[in-house]
């Protein structure tokens, strides 16, 4: 990710930050809203599946779920990162 990660524990492990694009894609809700929706809607459904993987990661690392869930910077900041570098992802396999 960058050295901006707006989070001020960082006990939080980097490999479970960087290990958060791969599950949010393979989220099939997420992949059909991107696949067959227009970006809104995928936002909407990609905001849900990150949710759903921070929920999944939760036994590895409460710190990270904590976080997420009472720190809407961190929340807000996390999703966009996570929206740019899916969204994009999935766009570009798809065409």
């Amino acid at each position: 990710l960058s050295a901006r990660t707006p989070w001020p524990d960082s006990s939080i492990s980097e490999n479970l930050l960087k290990a958060l694009p791969d599950q949010v894609m393979a989220d099939e809700a997420y992949r059909n809203a991107r696949e067959n929706s227009d970006k809104q809607n995928a936002r909407i459904e990609h905001d849900a599946a990150m949710l759903r993987a921070i929920v999944e990661m939760i036994s590895c690392s409460t710190d990270l779920y904590k976080l997420y869930t009472e720190n809407d910077a961190f929340k807000s900041w996390l999703n966009d990162r996570m929206f740019e570098l899916t969204y994009n992802r999935i766009w570009s396999e798809t065409q």
